[in-house]
């Protein structure tokens, strides 16, 4: 009898995972979160959708769902956010299917879920759409004009509008770029030393970068410059590194590094120019400083790439240089602001999507500073897509402002990612951040942003572990 029991029990067992979709991992991006909506805290974990008010639980997905991903947006633009959930379960409908419909069929598929948070209901949400059943599709996301991007098995991303009473296909295909920035590349001298012997330096990002393969466009903020003669090599606080720290940074992906920041004429404009040949030898972007035998109405300041059909401007601009000067533009400065302004709306007239590195703010602060919210307006005023701030050494909040014209103006702004990788003992200057998100260009040449994060890095022993 117990031999009989076991096995029931284990026939049981089996069914009831079957059903739940136990089977389902291949191929399939589960995500686990956290986040605040409507007064409350949902938690998305271990395929569970789970909402708490007050650390209390008013609500949690159906036992038998599989919840792929939870996102949030003001979808119908009433200014208060939807929630939106991916969610595998049996059958095309629940429990009310529609009169026609004879018989619901219990096969496993995937449906988006929308809830509206009303505060006087016990459980915080009301559903106000539910698809009935949708063809395979890797994920879905909002940008921050509240459409809803679905991406198909294939990668093509389509755009989701609210009409109405629903989601419409507003465009059947849209370019996505994703980006991944990483914080200061501080390098002391100490986080060298086990490099040197063989003038390698793989070490720095080799736990990090399969972290970084699936985006379209990486960078970083080199803080210290790199020489060709070892023998310069030094230490804060006139920085110097190898050369070969490039192929480090190579290896690791980036596409794009940042060069203006204060340490940037360390080593004066010797240091800038070996700088600017040690990555341009590596195929990758530098943008912010000049050699001296750049002229900078020749050489263009707005550096461009195009990734996925999308034209990205880059522009890099420093609060200063330790009080050191070079002859010539050798850096690009935030004080001179009637270039800056220059720069940017040129940038804005002839790119789809504009990024700008800043390197500013008040150096251990986990706070903003005036000049911060200061450039950021500027920022946004002038059509800048996204800001990646640096020097602080930690990280700093990232908010994504909005303009009040009509054209609802937005800018993302990462005004400090802390450190990529230091000496810095500090708890919090170990601690870095990444910032990832995505550039959506719509068919019009709007570019909206879509799945801003900040993935928490920290250097362990001389190398950078991804956190979260």
């Amino acid at each position: 009898m117990f031999i009989l029991a076991a096995a029931v029990f284990a026939a049981a067992a089996f069914l009831l995972f079957l059903w739940k979709g136990a089977f389902l991992n291949e191929g399939i991006a589960w995500e686990e979160k956290c986040f605040s909506f409507s007064g409350m805290e949902l938690r998305l974990t271990d395929r569970q959708a789970i909402l708490y008010r007050d650390n209390t639980k008013v609500w949690n997905s159906d036992w038998d769902w599989s919840v792929q991903n939870a996102v949030h947006s003001d979808i119908d633009h009433d200014g208060a956010e939807e929630l939106l959930l991916l969610v595998w379960k049996r059958g095309s409908y629940g429990r009310h299917k529609p009169f026609w419909v004879k018989k619901n069929d219990r096969n496993l598929k995937q449906h988006i879920f929308i809830y509206r948070g009303e505060e006087e209901r016990r459980s915080g949400i009301r559903a106000i759409w539910m698809s009935s059943e949708l063809a395979r599709i890797e994920n879905i996301a909002t940008d921050s004009d509240g459409n809803v991007l679905v991406t198909e098995e294939n990668g093509t991303v389509s755009m989701w509008a609210w009409e109405n009473f629903g989601l419409k296909l507003k465009k059947d295909k849209v370019d996505t770029v994703t980006f991944y920035a990483c914080g200061d590349q501080l390098l002391h001298k100490s986080l060298l030393v086990r490099g040197l012997p063989e003038d390698n330096y793989d070490y720095f990002y080799k736990d990090l970068k399969k972290y970084m393969e699936g985006a379209d466009l990486v960078s970083l903020n080199a803080e210290t410059v790199l020489v060709s003669d070892k023998a310069l090599v030094s230490d804060y606080p006139r920085f110097a590194s190898p050369e070969a720290v490039a192929d480090a940074v190579k290896d690791l992906g980036v596409d794009v590094v940042s060069t203006a920041n204060n340490h940037a004429l360390d080593q004066g404009m010797y240091g800038i120019e070996e700088t600017i040949e040690a990555y341009r030898k590596r195929g990758i972007l530098t943008v912010g400083t000049y050699g001296a035998g750049e002229d900078t109405d020749i050489v263009p300041s707005v550096r461009y790439l195009t990734v996925n059909d999308m034209k990205i401007a880059f522009l890099a601009f420093t609060y200063g240089t330790n009080g050191r000067s070079a002859e010539g533009h050798a850096v690009d400065l935030l004080s001179d602001e009637e270039r800056m302004v220059s720069l940017l709306d040129e940038a804005r007239a002839k790119a789809d999507a504009v990024i700008v590195f800043a390197h500013w703010g008040t150096e251990y602060s986990e706070e903003t500073d005036a000049e911060q919210e200061k450039y950021a307006k500027l920022f946004l005023q002038h059509g800048v897509d996204v800001v990646i701030g640096t020097h602080p050494h930690v990280v700093q909040k990232y908010e994504l402002l909005s303009s009040d014209e009509k054209d609802g103006k937005k800018t993302l702004i990462y005004y400090s990612l802390g450190n990529l990788i230091s000496a810095q003992k500090e708890e919090n200057c170990r601690t870095g951040g990444i910032a990832g998100l995505t550039l959506v260009k719509i068919k019009d040449g709007k570019v909206t942003i879509s799945d801003e994060t900040l993935h928490e890095v920290q250097t362990v022993q001389g190398s950078v572990q991804w956190v979260k």
